[in-house]
Order: structure tokens, then C-alpha cells, then sequence
């Protein structure tokens, strides 16, 4: 077909150019499909249909899932309805993509500047052109561009130029970014408005370009965004972006995983919030569809974006407020709420996610502060020793395995003093490490001075004189005004006091 296609082009182009030399300038509209103009004209305000077999009667749909379907042709009172074709479609269309199409592959249109349908096939014998099956959408010919090439090309192009460009800045983190690093280059770059790399700008601009927006129009436009198959947070919008990760990192499917998991979240978590198609709970990393049918277009409905509607209703009739009312909310409702869930997310789920898929989490610490407990890489550290070490070892930092690495000088234990920016400094040492080179954080009831204490407890857990002491002792640590105090038994326990 892509050859039929270019020999299409190269024919229309031949013709141009001949005609351009014998009469000079060419009318392009003479090489414009009548039947394909006046199906548009008739049907420019077809923006839903109602299919008998699908959601409630009367019920009107702004996308049509693919399957079989029989157009029929009734009387403008409703009384009867007459079978006319057969139609299979391979994969969801618009109600006037479908119906501009039966036209120009049939030469009917209907009399009525709507096309009805039913769910299945009709059996062959009743009137109309039921003997065969039409498939649609149909291919490119002589007189098309493919469907709303313009648009879907231009939003293709622009995420194959922004993934290329916003990929380029994670790279500069190194071969293993951490969660913390994807999380923030998607919440400083990608959720940026004001970054070149901003999601959602071209589907923003581009409802912008309107003079005015009817309620379609601005449904639309959160579809735009949210839908899991055509927005900008679904398989179109990102699939570039996995693309450019693949090649970027390889065998590596960390950083894309990562990737995936935050904005499969943040996706299904505002679809969930603002009931988007009936707030399905949808799984992240799924290939996760919408019923087309849960996607009401009525204004009166509330079980799809109802929030967002009643903004809708405020604009009154006025399709210039009506279009403000939506930009508004996108930008100050939709966006930030994205943003949110986004630093809402929990690492240990990324974690978690990661290990379903048999990925090993460039996790990091995380959010490190003073006090904390890590473990970090030093100069003999080695990537191979350090996959060796299961989960449950990496929590012992004081035995087997862990103390085997400290020994070797591939990895150091310590608590932070201080976090200026990607530098992470230590208590007790002169020399400073970045982020990067943290490896995890020790919890504090994993650390082995907490082992140790539980031991101990655990010998004179019986003797209740002594852990009546061991209770005023930590009343004490807890006491501001004991703190002399407790630096004086710290000194007996020590040692320090003996002469």
C-alpha cells in the first residue's frame, strides 16, 4: 500500500506540474473528490451517533470501537429503519470520519445529514447493499490524505522532536539514573510549561487555534491528554519516547520502566479523580483501553468528567468563554493535578513495579536528609559484586555479604551530615559523594546498632528492675533539659570516665 501510495502522489504531483505548464497557476481544488466535498458538507455537524447495541437507547458515542456494524436508513420520524450496509471497521473511527467514507466508497449519503447504525450484520436479501462486507477506514487514494493527517502528524512530529530533545537531558544522569532523577526530569521538563519540552503544549496550542469551542470540542481536548490509546499521556503520545529510551539505554529498561510506571500513574490517577470515561481503575503498565461508550457526550451526564462539565455549563452559549473555560481548566485543574500525583508517588510501588518485570531499581536512596543512613559506592566498587547480594543481605550492613564489600573497599556505610544539592556529605569524614553514588538508604530499625539493642533487651526482657531502668533511661534521651546528664552516662558506658 505505501507503494500504491506514492504512485498516487507521483500521479497527482505529474498532473500539477503538467497543467501548471500549459495554463499556468493550478486550481487545486479541481483535483478535490466531489462526492468526498459534499459528504463533508452534508455531514459536518456529525459529531456523535446513537448505535442501537451499544450503552443505553438513544445514548450518543463521540468514538465508534471497531467491529460489525449495518448502517441503516430510517425516516426522519424514527418509524422504520432500512438496512443499507454492511460495514466491518478495523479499528475505532469518528462518526463523521465513517460516514464521509461509506460515501465515497459508495456514492450514497444520507438524505437526513446523519448516518444511523445498529451493532452486527445484516443478513443478505433485505434492500440494500448488504451482499458484501465494507472495511473501513479506508486507504489513502489518488484524491486523500490519510485521515486528520495534519493534525495526527504534526503531533506525531512534534513528540518524535520533543522525546528527542528532552531524552538528550536525561542521558546527561549517566547510564543508571535513579527514580528520584526520572521523577524530577519528568516534573521539571516534561510537566514544565514553561520547558520546550512540555507535554502537553502542542495539544494545548492546538485547541487554542480555535476562534471559539462547542462542548465536543473541549471533551475532546481532555481526551486529547488523557486517553491510554490516542492522548498525550496514552500509546501515541509516549510511544515515541519509549523508542528514544530503547535506544538510548539498551538492555537497560530501567530508566524506560521507570518512566512508564510514573506516567501510567499519574494518567490513571486523574482518570480515576475526574471520572474520565466512569473512572475505571486501571493498572499500570497494562495496555489499558477506554469503552468508548463510558465516554458520554451529554452535559446533563455525570458519570464522565462531570467536574469539568458543570465548568463547561458556567460558559453559558458562548463558545469563545466556552473555550477560555477550558483552557482554564486544563491549565490550572488538570495540569496540577498531574503534577501532584506525580510527587505523590511512592518509590517502594516503583520498586515493587520494576521487580514484576525482573528489573533491577537504579532506585538510589531517595529523598535523603541528615541523619539517614546509607550505603555508598567507593572507588573499588564493583556492579557485578553488587547484583550478587540479594534484598534480605543488603539489609544486614554489618555481617555476610555487606561486610565482605566494606572490607573490600567497594561500598561505605554512613550517616549524612548534610545534602547540598547533589552533594551528600558524612558524619565523622572530610570527603563528599553525589547522589549518584548512593546506593540505598539503611533503614533505622535495619541498622545494626538497632539489632544490637533489641538483643539486649531481649536478655533482661524478665529482670523488671533493670528495664524499669532501661525505661527512665530513654525518658531521659528524650528530655532536653537531662541532656547533661545523659553525656555523663554516655561517658560511664564508654569508658571515658576511668582513669
Amino acid at each position: 500500500m505505501i507503494i500504491k501510495k506514492k504512485l498516487n502522489n507521483m500521479k497527482k504531483n505529474y498532473i500539477k506540474t503538467f497543467e501548471s505548464f500549459r495554463n499556468g497557476p493550478v486550481n487545486e481544488s479541481i483535483y478535490d473528490d466531489p462526492i468526498k466535498k459534499k459528504a463533508e458538507e452534508r455531514y459536518k455537524n456529525q459529531k456523535t451517533v446513537s448505535i442501537v447495541g451499544i450503552g443505553k437507547p438513544y445514548e450518543r458515542i463521540n468514538i465508534i470501537p471497531e467491529g460489525k456494524y449495518n448502517i441503516v436508513e430510517g425516516d426522519q420520524e424514527g418509524r422504520y429503519f432500512t438496512p443499507r450496509f454492511n460495514v466491518t471497521l478495523s479499528k475505532p473511527m469518528s462518526p463523521f470520519d465513517l460516514a464521509v467514507q461509506l460515501a465515497q466508497e459508495t456514492g450514497w449519503i444520507s438524505p437526513w445529514n446523519y448516518i444511523e447504525m445498529k451493532m452486527g450484520h445484516s443478513d443478505p436479501g433485505h434492500f440494500g447493499d448488504i451482499s458484501r462486507v465494507l472495511t473501513f477506514p479506508l486507504q489513502p487514494t489518488l484524491f486523500d490524505e490519510p485521515v486528520n493527517e495534519e493534525l495526527l502528524g504534526g503531533l506525531i512530529n512534534f513528540f518524535k522532536n520533543m522525546w528527542g530533545k528532552a531524552v538528550e537531558d536525561l542521558k546527561k544522569l549517566g547510564d543508571k539514573p535513579t527514580t528520584d532523577q526520572i521523577d524530577t526530569w519528568i516534573e521539571t521538563k516534561i510537566f514544565n510549561p514553561s520547558d520546550s519540552n512540555y507535554l502537553f503544549k502542542s495539544v494545548i496550542e492546538e485547541f487554542g487555534k480555535k476562534p471559539e469551542a462547542n462542548n465536543e470540542d473541549c471533551l475532546t481536548l481532555v481526551d486529547n491528554i488523557l486517553d491510554p490509546e490516542t492522548g498525550a499521556l496514552g500509546t501515541q503520545g509516549l510511544q515515541a519516547l519509549y523508542e528514544n529510551l530503547k535506544k538510548v539505554y539498551g538492555d537497560n529498561l530501567g530508566p524506560l520502566e521507570t518512566t512508564r510506571y510514573f506516567f501510567d500513574y499519574v494518567r490513571n490517577m486523574a482518570i480515576k479523580q475526574f471520572k474520565y470515561a466512569g473512572g475505571p481503575d486501571l493498572k499500570v503498565g497494562e495496555d489499558s483501553k477506554i469503552d468508548p461508550a463510558a465516554k458520554k457526550m451529554d452535559m446533563a451526564d455525570t458519570t464522565h468528567l462531570p467536574d469539568f462539565k458543570k465548568v463547561l455549563q458556567g460558559a453559558g452559549e458562548d463558545g469563545v468563554k466556552r473555550k477560555e473555560a477550558a483552557l482554564g481548566w486544563v491549565n490550572k485543574t488538570l495540569t496540577p493535578t498531574l503534577l501532584k500525583y506525580l510527587k505523590e508517588a511512592d518509590t517502594e510501588k516503583v520498586d515493587e513495579y520494576l521487580k514484576s518485570k525482573g528489573i533491577e531499581a537504579s532506585a538510589g536512596a531517595g529523598e535523603l536528609k541528615p541523619g539517614d543512613t546509607v550505603v555508598y559506592k567507593r572507588d573499588k566498587f564493583s556492579e557485578d559484586e553488587w547484583k550478587k547480594v540479594s534484598d534480605d543481605d543488603k539489609k544486614k550492613t554489618d555481617e555476610g555479604p555487606m561486610k565482605d564489600l566494606q572490607d573490600k573497599e567497594m561500598i561505605g556505610v554512613k550517616k549524612v551530615k548534610e545534602v547540598s544539592g547533589d552533594d551528600v556529605s558524612f558524619e565523622d569524614a572530610d570527603f563528599k559523594k553525589t547522589k549518584e553514588d548512593i546506593l540505598m538508604k539503611v533503614e533505622v530499625d535495619q541498622s545494626g546498632e538497632a539489632k544490637k539493642a533489641a538483643e539486649s533487651l531481649g536478655k533482661i526482657k524478665d529482670d523488671a528492675d533493670k528495664m524499669k531502668t532501661v525505661a527512665d533511661l530513654a525518658d531521659m534521651l528524650q528530655d532536653d533539659a537531662k541532656k547533661d546528664q545523659v553525656e555523663e552516662i554516655k561517658k560511664i558506658i564508654s569508658g571515658e570516665g576511668e582513669g
